[in-house]
């Protein structure tokens, strides 16, 4: 890589900018042009492949039935049917109960009250698919920019540790270096440590990773998919980008403006844990992060401080204004939060707790709700203590453990898990053979569960068990893909660990020497 190109990286990555290369931006461009005509072509695409795309099977596996326009129409109904402005509260305030009547509209109410003037003003469905479908060809592309940024700092980051690992790579014994290294062309030595060793050319450059990620995301068939060819658009998306925004200010701190990006990281997660509130547990890596001088010695308690208190600012705030639009806010808490996190999302998806909570007794059924929504927190401090120092790392570890308990989950989570995967390859460099396995043998049963749903649901041959065994063995994969990039990372940690204890050995045994 050529010295400038580095010394601009390095630059961008401190302060959180992009630096994309004409290819990734034309790439990226040609994939939004292809987008935008599957969303604006609905009704210009043959009925078979209208029939394929919009198929209920197709959607089951891709996206979250409560972050749809047709769930949103749904809440839009209750609200405009007759009687329902009879019943909502004095002085206009309280407008919003109706749609909460009954167990039919989940979604929480700000983001129902954000799509009602969308609705009053254009009646079409068809018209208000392609409005939401344009903006969120474009929510995505902001997603992609959000990993490129965040694979910049993983790649070129300026911190401390990242130095550090750098210059320890560079003495690392050949027993402990991993052994595919060389794909990344992380085999660098300096001059009294090289060894007579061929070294393979790398298969894949360092400075060309963070526009593999950005691609690996944003040009995915399952992305694509899932945001631009289901029979309803899918906003699931925006949540993505809360989060991967908030995720890059909070590492992108510089010596200025410190408390600034703080305060719009706090805000971008509260939003993305207003959607779903398992994402509150980014709020302390966020908060380490912040709080940490640049060379790691240092940490600074009052922005640890600021940050959680912003972000709890923040998040109280969406709540207050959510009680103020309904009369009843713990009822609708109950109706959208309750009946998530409850379990009580039966449609079949590439989860396994749809069916779990099918089969079990209803006298165990609290015991394995409060499990279910409790365990994945046991791993939240364990993580962030073991992988502080490795902010990507612990980011995609979150994520991907957070999809594996997810009471709805979609390919669509998948995709942007492995995008993050790719972000680290001096992790994905130690990874052993069973990820890759799981990696290609994953598409079997992500697509055997599209077919089953659809003879189970559609032509009444099969039945619930043909899904949940590929369920299992989908949610089997991406467990073993998640554990082993854990345990890479940890590896990876032990390697830097043991090779910096031999450097400060042998430093002892030369001034040892010289005093002799």
């Amino acid at each position: 890589m050529p010295p400038s190109r580095k010394v601009n990286a390095n630059a961008e990555s401190r302060t959180g900018g992009s630096n994309m290369p004409a290819t990734t931006i034309v790439l990226l461009g040609l994939f939004a042009v292809l987008r935008l005509g599957l969303v604006l072509g609905r009704s210009c695409l043959p009925p078979s492949i209208i029939d394929l795309l919009y198929s209920p099977a197709l959607a089951s596996a891709l996206i979250n039935p409560l972050y749809t326009m047709e769930h949103v129409r749904e809440g839009i109904f209750l609200l405009n049917r007759p009687g329902a402005a009879a019943g909502a509260g004095s002085g206009g305030w309280n407008l919003l109960d109706a749609a909460y009547e009954g167990s039919v509209f989940h979604l929480p109410p700000i983001i129902l009250a954000l799509f009602r003037p969308l609705f009053h003003v254009i009646q079409s469905k068809l018209t208000q698919d392609i409005v939401v479908g344009i903006l969120l060809v474009f929510v995505d592309l902001l997603v992609a920019i959000a990993i490129h940024d965040l694979a910049l700092f993983a790649t070129f980051g300026d911190d401390a540790n990242s130095k550090r690992e750098a210059r320890l790579e560079q003495i690392m014994d050949d027993k402990i270096r991993p052994k595919r290294a060389w794909i990344f062309g992380l085999n660098a030595r300096s001059q009294e440590n090289q060894t007579e060793q061929k070294i393979q050319d790398p298969f894949v450059e360092m400075s060309d990773m963070p526009q593999i990620c950005c691609l690996m995301y944003y040009c995915n068939p399952i992305a694509i998919l899932a945001t631009s060819c289901t029979h309803s658009p899918s906003f699931q998306g925006v949540i993505y980008m809360f989060l991967l925004i908030a995720i890059r200010e909070s590492m992108a701190i510089s010596a200025v403006g410190t408390k600034r990006r703080a305060l719009r990281s706090t805000v971008f997660l509260a939003f993305a844990s207003y959607f779903e509130l398992y994402y509150v547990v980014y709020l302390l890596p966020m908060a380490i992060w912040i709080g940490r001088s640049n060379d790691g010695t240092q940490w600074n308690r009052g922005l640890v401080g600021l940050t959680i208190g912003l972000f709890c600012f923040w998040f109280g705030l969406l709540q207050v204004v959510s009680a103020i639009l309904v009369k009843d806010y713990t009822s609708v808490w109950a109706r959208t939060y309750g009946y998530v996190h409850g379990f009580f999302v039966m449609n079949p998806n590439m989860g396994l707790s749809w069916y779990f909570f099918i089969q079990i007794f209803d006298r165990f059924r609290r015991y394995f709700v409060a499990m279910f929504n409790l365990l994945q927190f046991i791993f939240v401090a364990p993580l962030a203590i073991r992988l502080h120092k490795y902010p990507i790392v612990l980011t995609t570890a979150f994520f991907l453990l957070g999809t594996l308990f997810k009471p709805v989950q979609t390919l669509h989570d998948a995709a942007l898990g492995l995008a993050l995967v790719a972000m680290a390859p001096r992790t994905v460099s130690r990874m052993g053979n069973a990820s890759l396995v799981s990696l290609f043998a994953i598409i079997v049963p992500a697509s055997l569960v599209v077919m089953f749903h659809w003879l189970w649901l559609e032509t009444g041959t099969g039945n619930a068990n043909y899904i949940f065994f590929q369920c299992l063995a989908y949610n089997v994969f991406l467990s073993i893909i998640t554990l082993d990039y854990i345990s890479a990372t940890a590896k990876r940690d032990k390697a830097l660990r043991l090779t910096e204890k031999i450097e400060l050995q042998g430093g002892g045994a030369a001034n040892k020497s010289k005093s002799d």
